[in-house]
């Protein structure tokens, strides 16, 4: 009997959520292992995916990205707003804003 290809899809994600916890620390160990890096990272995160149950290579690659790199995204934008992070990040780029006395800002 052929084995059956199991895709549990974006509920696998929270079902096996410790399974894809330890897959992506493992593959963030064998990316910086790998120096001369002879493949892709799709072809180490299928490698690593194999070792866990439930654990996709596609979902396990974006996670690794998302935890590698999450301050390419815009400080400002429609999900930010209202932000502590946004809303500091407006005080320190806005002149004056520091100021608190009107005496202050004449000077």
């Amino acid at each position: 009997m052929p084995k059956v290809n199991e895709d549990f899809g974006a509920i696998g994600r929270v079902v096996f959520k410790s399974n894809y916890d330890k897959a992506l620390k493992t593959l963030k160990n064998l990316m910086q292992r790998k120096k001369d890096k002879k493949h892709d990272i799709y072809y180490y995160a299928a490698r690593v995916a194999q070792s866990f149950k439930g654990v996709e290579p596609r979902r396990l690659v974006a996670m690794m990205n998302e935890a590698v790199s999450p301050n390419i995204l815009p400080k400002s934008g429609g999900g930010q707003i209202g932000t502590d992070t946004l809303v500091q990040s407006y005080i320190r780029d806005t002149p004056g804003q520091k100021i608190k006395k009107f005496k202050d800002y004449i000077k």
